[in-house]
C-alpha cells in the first residue's frame, strides 16, 4: 500500500458499474487520468508533467516498472505506452465530453443515466469519468443528452435492447438497431423527453 499527497489536477472522480442506476448514480472511488480533451489518447508528456505536477510524476514513477509491463494495449497503443509509460488505455476526446449517456457493460437489465461534473468534497467541481465497464454516448449538449436517455429508457427501447444483449452484456453495437430521430431543439415532443429525463434524474423513485 502507497499513500502520497498528489496534485488534484488530475484526479477524477470515477463511476463504476456498481453505482449505476436508473436515472441516478454515486461513487466511491477516483482515477488519476493524466490526460486531456487536447492531448486524446496520448497522456500529458512526462516533462510538463514533471513541471506542472511534480508530486503526481513521483508517484507514477514509482509505480513504472508495473506499468510497463500492463497487456491490453493495441499495436498502435504499444507505441504511445513504449514513450509515455503513464498512457491510460482507450482515452479520447469523448472521455472529456461535457455529458455522458452511460449505462453497464455487464447487466441483466438496461439501465441508463446521464452523467457530467460533480462537486466533489476533495477536488471541487470535476468531471465524473467512467471506468471501463461502462458503456457511453458522448455529448456537449446537455439537451441531447437527456432526450437520448429518455428515449432509451422507455419500455419498448429498453426491451428492444435487451433482445440483443449478449448475453449480459450490452455494447453500443445494439444502438445501430434502433431508428432514434436525431436530437431536434425545435421539436417540442424532444424537449419535453428530454425535460422529464432531467427533472427525474437523482430521485429515488
Amino acid at each position: 500500500k502507497i499513500v502520497s499527497n498528489i496534485e488534484k489536477k488530475y484526479v477524477f472522480p470515477m463511476l463504476k458499474g456498481s453505482n449505476v442506476k436508473m436515472w441516478n448514480v454515486s461513487y466511491d472511488t477516483y482515477l488519476l487520468c493524466p490526460h486531456t480533451a487536447e492531448t486524446k489518447m496520448w497522456p500529458v508528456s512526462q516533462e510538463k508533467l514533471k513541471k506542472e505536477c511534480p508530486a503526481t510524476y513521483k508517484y507514477l514513477e514509482y509505480f513504472k516498472e508495473s506499468l510497463d509491463a500492463r497487456k491490453g494495449f493495441a499495436g498502435w497503443e504499444k507505441e504511445i505506452q513504449k514513450q509515455e509509460f503513464h498512457a491510460i488505455l482507450r482515452i479520447g476526446e469523448y472521455t472529456f465530453s461535457k455529458y455522458k449517456v452511460i449505462w453497464k457493460y455487464i447487466a441483466s437489465e438496461f439501465i441508463c443515466a446521464v452523467i457530467s461534473s460533480v462537486n466533489d468534497k476533495y477536488l471541487g467541481n470535476k468531471m465524473l469519468l467512467p471506468n471501463e465497464k461502462i458503456m457511453y454516448i458522448s455529448t456537449d449538449d446537455e439537451e441531447e443528452a437527456y432526450y437520448l436517455c429518455g428515449i432509451l429508457s422507455s419500455t419498448n427501447v429498453a426491451n428492444c435492447i435487451k433482445s440483443y444483449m449478449n448475453p449480459t452484456s450490452i455494447s453500443a453495437h445494439v444502438l445501430n438497431k434502433l431508428n432514434i430521430q436525431k436530437f431536434n431543439k425545435n421539436c417540442q415532443e424532444h424537449i419535453k423527453i428530454a425535460s422529464i429525463c432531467k427533472a427525474g434524474h437523482g430521485h429515488a423513485n
